[in-house]
């Protein structure tokens, strides 16, 4: 597990900190509050709070901009409840700024306006802490000789980049097959459960992947029978 958490820090440095922002204290569910606070001073002042259980045409926006950024997964209209929240939630802890996910603040509806702001990186909620390396600014991925090892075949914590060629949505459960490294023939299988309501990946979605390998199976899926090296996905990001 300990493996598995530095691999996953390494990326959020890379992927979730923009331009502007230093390297934040991982441990903290509020440490990048600050640095985006000042980053958007002079446009918070265009936007109000919005509250759990708010009707409007603002939360109708703040739902489209959040599922353009991977953050949700159903109906945009102007309510204000459970599924809004969950996505809330979710963006607030990626960009550590702090949140329940039961408003809206006028900082974050600022950094959804900006375009600069950052996909989703799929999360676990109230998941906080992290360790990195010392200048949180690289991380190496396995390569497709390295998954292939006995020693990682099975139970081994591991991260890699590559696109999705496939997606099979059966209830919340997505399994994916992906090419690692631009070769259509470095085939791996994932097993991912996003949140409720959060980002699902679709083909073609070039992302980043941290998990657990589960050996070598074949899935009965349609267009994933062949006997291939399956890691059952605990976070996966846009690249």
């Amino acid at each position: 597990m300990k493996k598995l958490a530095a691999i996953i820090v390494i990326v959020a440095a890379v992927v979730i900190v923009p331009p502007g922002i230093t390297a934040a204290d991982w441990s903290a569910p509020t440490a990048n509050l600050a640095a985006y606070e000042a980053q958007y001073a002079d446009v918070m002042t265009d936007y109000k709070r919005i509250r759990y259980g708010t009707e409007s045409e603002t939360v109708q926006r703040v739902k489209q901009q959040l599922r353009d950024l991977g953050f949700f997964d159903n109906r945009i209209n102007t309510s204000y409840f459970r599924t809004l929240e969950i996505a809330t939630r979710v963006f607030c802890q990626q960009m550590r700024i702090g949140g329940d996910g039961r408003e809206i603040t006028p900082l974050m509806q600022a950094m959804l306006a900006d375009p600069s702001t950052q996909r989703a990186v799929s999360p676990g909620i109230n998941i906080y802490t992290y360790s990195s390396t010392h200048d949180e600014t690289k991380f190496l991925t396995y390569t497709y000789a390295q998954l292939q090892r006995p020693n990682t075949q099975r139970d081994a914590s591991v991260g890699f980049t590559g696109t999705i060629t496939y997606v099979s949505n059966e209830g919340s459960i997505q399994y994916m097959a992906m090419t690692m490294e631009g070769r259509s023939d470095w085939i791996i299988y994932l097993v991912y459960q996003p949140l409720p309501r959060t980002t699902r990946f679709q083909a073609g979605d070039a992302v980043a992947v941290f998990g657990v390998t589960q050996g070598s199976q074949s899935m009965p899926y349609d267009g994933m029978a062949e006997e291939r090296l399956t890691v059952q996905a605990d976070r996966i990001g846009y690249q």
